[in-house]
């Protein structure tokens, strides 16, 4: 069986050139990718999908388009876009090159975008609707009570990482220890491509700060409360951290 082909969606330069509505502070919980027909108006199309959740209010699903179904469509577990088709990269003209392109503007940091959308569970931001554009092929509802949006992203309120303090006010965890332990989990992953045990990332973790922070007291104060947020019996970090986490074991 030939490998399967994700969609890339890092950067820019993955796309190709072609072809009452919930807004504000919203979480996004339940990313995935799925197979969407708008509500019977069009064909099963592969769309980007997430639950997002008001202050205020019910929880609502939002689509953004990613292209034809005869080129992409979801992984089986929903975390990826296949290829299918010829098409190498997605469209410039879809909804959710508009999404990502907003995600880029708040500062989304890129490295931690491959092609597994789990990445973006958790987080908060604030969102607007902008004006969507005409779409070739696409004949518009006759019966469209409003014009034509997408929503896309103005501000990123917490990272999906970060822990929430009051309404919407980022607070990470240990006093950005919780940003420094993903920056490093991140930096060894690739090193363990069929991922590595919890207490084994801890001490992989523990040498590799050692080496580059030095033994003082305050570099093992900082490197122990690390290491602790590895192995918390809660595993709140590696349960919510942009990798998969099963098992006991942790891989990219």
């Amino acid at each position: 069986m030939a490998k399967e082909e994700y969609a890339s969606f890092g950067s820019e330069d993955d796309f190709s050139e072609g072809g009452g509505l919930i807004q504000g502070r919203l979480k996004w919980t339940n990313v995935r990718f799925e197979t969407f027909d708008y509500g019977g108006a069009y064909p099963d199309t592969p769309s980007f999908a997430v639950d997002l959740e008001p202050e205020d209010g019910e929880t609502r699903t939002e689509h953004w388009s990613c292209g034809s179904r005869d080129e992409w469509a979801p992984s089986k577990d929903g975390k990826r876009l296949v290829k299918i088709g010829k098409m190498l990269k997605l469209s410039k003209s879809c909804k959710y090159y508009r999404l990502l392109t907003s995600l880029w503007e708040a500062k989304f940091p890129k490295e931690k975008v491959v092609d597994d959308v789990s990445v973006f569970g958790g987080m908060v931001c604030d969102m607007v609707r902008e004006p969507d554009i005409e779409r070739k092929g696409l004949e518009p509802k006759k019966d469209r009570k409003y014009a034509p949006t997408v929503l896309v992203i103005d501000a990123i309120v917490t990272l999906p990482w970060e822990k929430a303090s009051g309404k919407g006010k980022a607070e990470p965890a240990g006093d950005d220890l919780s940003a420094d332990a993903t920056s490093i989990i991140l930096e060894i992953l690739p090193d363990h491509k069929d991922g590595i045990a919890k207490m084994k990332l801890a001490g992989e973790v523990f040498n590799r700060l050692k080496k580059s922070l030095g033994a003082g007291k305050e570099s093992m104060s900082k490197i122990n409360a690390i290491v602790q947020l590895i192995t918390a019996k809660d595993e709140e970090l590696l349960k919510s951290g942009p990798w998969t986490y099963e098992k006991g074991t942790v891989s990219q």
